[in-house]
């Protein structure tokens, strides 16, 4: 999943509406495994082995660009017996109708799909969800760089508490937002689907910089059937980075806005050896 989203946010990979419901299949499987008890994970990983196996096989796909989703053959039964009747006799097919039922007969058959299975999705951009407090949020998949696991933090004496550390990646240290701490008052738990989301930062001065947010529940997935944004009706200076509601078609979420996140001061202090003189 984080192989395509690097891809997709790098304009190397173009996610059509199949790619992303096995990005959403992931996503699901995912939130089923952080619910499951840390003794109890052996035994799940062992009785899911077919099913990951799969999924990782059908993720590689969509990352090759290859991926087709397989054809479901729809079969009808036949109707009873006391209901069948003998075919009433055909006129004699034209020239014209000859040819439109030879051309029919060399055409395979296309399977019907109800309606209900075909969801629409509309064109909004797409959203990483994760949770704080029961409540969930969204951030746009075009600012997300990386989704790495939650690792071990070097932690910063004396900076706000919504800074939860310092973050080795590819080679630099990468300073860590807790959005749970920013959103919610409390630290974020230590979960199975909490995650380090690598975005890039937009300052107003400099350079764009990397920031990381730890986010808890980020196994929600991606979503791309957003509705039309919603304002929340409240000005918070408090908050700036709470931006519009949005339904995904189920429960309404919140988009954070990344550039938003830090204030001034955080920023200068965050990125000190960026800022211009």
């Amino acid at each position: 999943m984080e192989d395509c989203l690097v891809a997709t946010q790098e304009s190397e990979l173009v996610l059509d509406g199949a790619g992303i419901d096995v990005l959403l299949s992931a996503g699901d499987l995912l939130a089923r495994l952080s619910v499951v008890d840390e003794s109890d994970v052996p035994q799940w990983l062992e009785e899911n082995a077919g099913l990951l196996e799969e999924l990782c096989d059908h993720l590689a796909q969509v990352r090759a660009g290859t991926w087709t989703p397989p054809s479901v053959p729809v079969t009808e039964a036949p109707a009873p017996a006391a209901e069948q009747v003998s075919p009433a006799p055909e006129p004699p097919a034209t020239p014209a109708a000859a040819n439109q039922t030879a051309t029919a007969e060399a055409s395979p058959p296309r399977p019907s799909v109800p309606p209900a299975e075909v969801p629409e999705r509309s064109n909004a951009l797409a959203a990483l969800l994760f949770e704080v407090g029961g409540q969930r949020y969204g951030l746009e998949v075009s600012q997300v760089v990386e989704v790495i696991p939650a690792v071990r933090l070097r932690t910063i004496p004396g900076v706000p508490a919504c800074v939860a550390g310092l973050c080795h990646y590819r080679g630099s240290m990468v300073p860590v937002l807790d959005l749970s701490q920013m959103l919610g008052g409390s630290s974020s738990a230590r979960r199975y689907s909490t995650r380090l989301v690598l975005v890039r930062y937009e300052t107003p001065t400099g350079p764009p910089q990397l920031l990381a947010l730890l986010a808890e529940r980020t196994a929600q997935g991606i979503t791309d059937s957003l509705g039309q944004p919603i304002s929340p009706g409240i000005v918070n200076p408090e908050t700036p980075y709470l931006g519009a509601l949005v339904s995904d078609g189920g429960e309404v979420f919140q988009m954070v806005t990344v550039d938003q996140l830090l204030s001034d001061d955080l920023r200068a202090r965050l990125f000190a050896e960026t800022q211009e003189s």
